[in-house]
This record gives C-alpha cells, sequence and structure tokens, in this order.
C-alpha cells in the first residue's frame, strides 16, 4: 500500500504540474489521507456499513468478511484515515431536487448530454450493484446503452484507479482532486461542454474549494448544472467564488452531519443549441426544496 500511495502522490503531482496547479502544504497533508482512504476503500465491496476502530473487534470482523483477508483486516486497524466504501449514488442531487433521469433522458432527446461525478468509486459499476435500488452511472449506462459514446458520455475521477475496464463512453479519470479537475480538459473532455457536474463527498473534504468551484465551472456549458455539498462553515466561500466563476446560487439546502450543505450552481450565458438538436435547450430541472 505504502508504494501506491507514492505512486498516486505523484500522479496526482504530475496532473497539478500540467495545469499549473501549485497546493499547500496542507492540502497535501489531507491529500495523503485521502489517498489512502480511497486505497483502502477499493479493497471493500460496495456500501459496507464499516463500525468505528473504537470499537476494534467489529471493525476487524466486518472487514474481515467484506474482503476475506486477516490481514487486510488487521493492518486496516492501524492505518490512517477512516474506511469508507461508496457505491456511487445521486441521493444528494435528489435532494436537491434534481431529477437527474428525466435531465439525462431530456437531453440526450436534445443532441446530448455529458455528465461529470467527482469522487465517482465504483460509480456503481461493481459486481455486486448490478440490481442496486439506487440510481448510479452504471444504471444510466444501462438504461441508454445505445447512446453510450453518442448522445450520452458519463466521466468520473477519483483519487486512485478503481476499475480496469469499463463500457465504451463511460471514462475514469484516476488521480484527480476536485481542484484539480481541469486537467481532465485535456483528457477528453472539453470545455464548456458539462452538462451537469455532480459530487457526492469528494469536494467536501476538498481543502481549496475556490479551485474546485473555479475548475467546474470552466466545464459546464451555458446553462449547465453543478451540484455538490460543503461543510455549512464556507458558505460564503461558495457564494463569492460561485460569483467570480459566472455561476448562480439556484438554490441551497442545509442537510446536516456530515452532508453539510448542497448546492445546486448553474452556469450563466445564453444557452446555444448544439449543431445536432431541433429545439431548443433543455429546461432547467424541477426543484422541490426551498431556496435558503
Amino acid at each position: 500500500m505504502f508504494i501506491e500511495r507514492i505512486r498516486a502522490r505523484r500522479a496526482i503531482e504530475s496532473n497539478f504540474a500540467a495545469i499549473g496547479y501549485r497546493p499547500g502544504a496542507e492540502t497535501w497533508q489531507e491529500l495523503n489521507l485521502a489517498v489512502a482512504r480511497d486505497i483502502q476503500a477499493r479493497q471493500l465491496p460496495p456500501n459496507v456499513p464499516v463500525p468505528s476502530r473504537r470499537r476494534p473487534v467489529s471493525f476487524v470482523s466486518t472487514v474481515y468478511g467484506a474482503t476475506g483477508s486477516a490481514r487486510v483486516a488487521l493492518t486496516a486497524l492501524f492505518r490512517a484515515g477512516s474506511w469508507t466504501s461508496s457505491g456511487g449514488s445521486f441521493r444528494l442531487a435528489e435532494a436537491i431536487g434534481i431529477d437527474v433521469l428525466t435531465l439525462v433522458a431530456d437531453g440526450i432527446e436534445r443532441g446530448g448530454f455529458t455528465l461529470l461525478e467527482i469522487g465517482g468509486a465504483w460509480a456503481g459499476f461493481h459486481p455486486r450493484q448490478v440490481d442496486a435500488a439506487s440510481l448510479s452511472l452504471a444504471q444510466l449506462a444501462r438504461q441508454h446503452r445505445p447512446e453510450l459514446g453518442r448522445r450520452l458520455r458519463l466521466h468520473f475521477t477519483n483519487l486512485t484507479q478503481w476499475h480496469q475496464s469499463l463500457p465504451v463512453g463511460v471514462t475514469e479519470h484516476p488521480f484527480v482532486t476536485a481542484a484539480g479537475l481541469s486537467i481532465t480538459a485535456a483528457r477528453g473532455i472539453e470545455p464548456a461542454s458539462v452538462d451537469l457536474v455532480y459530487s457526492q463527498a469528494a469536494a467536501y473534504f476538498e481543502p481549496d474549494i475556490r479551485s474546485f468551484v473555479e475548475a467546474a465551472s470552466g466545464l459546464l456549458r451555458p446553462g449547465g448544472l453543478l451540484a455538490f455539498n460543503y461543510p455549512p462553515e464556507v458558505d460564503p466561500e461558495i457564494r463569492l467564488a460561485a460569483s467570480i466563476y459566472e455561476l448562480d446560487l439556484t438554490r441551497s439546502t442545509l442537510l446536516g452531519g456530515m452532508n453539510g450543505r448542497v448546492a445546486l450552481l448553474t452556469k450563466r450565458g445564453i444557452t446555444l443549441p448544439r449543431a445536432s438538436e431541433r429545439s431548443t435547450v433543455a429546461p432547467a430541472p424541477t426543484l422541490t426544496h426551498s431556496a435558503a
């Protein structure tokens, strides 16, 4: 694991250099812990409820049961960072009033839709998730299989590489942080082309949240949506960044706990139809929560 952490850090550092981004020492400290958590989490099947290390017997028993490895379970007990087991879902999008299924279907009908998820982890592509009830990138891919790579493009980032193969039209971008998101513009995502940038937890732990908002804004097309959650105390910084980087705060809802505050922002500008569209751009998504 130590060698893999070093390789991941070097790959992330190379991506930062490519976009001219220079994080401080505090950011690197947080990133090192995040990479360790990412590597640990990959060893678990999705959505395993891992107990706290304060209950060592339950912790070791759970990890052993999920991984089948006593060595992994015992060493995990002494590694930095909390274990997680992300399966990927759009639960926070639903909480802020975004009907992702309808949004994607309408976008495809009007010429095409591009979705980028930050920190997608398994993104629903783990074999255990084939019949999962919650919506994920994998379910979108299965539902719109004929359009994948044509009128539907699905992208997601991770701090390390989680997948060895994915369907055509679905792309994982490993070694990409929320703040370093703009590197994806050189790796298959054109600037001003994304319809929805979504993050559930990844941006929450980003030390440089302003750089994340800037990078996301650069990838969004006019009228595109940015939905993510963050600690409530950085709300003034989010609002300032939104005003600087041509984003309108459409909705903001306080969920509390580790979900913090979830916000929906819209990229400003005149939304022009794509060349392949026969009608005007998609209408704004149906929102069901009151504005904060």
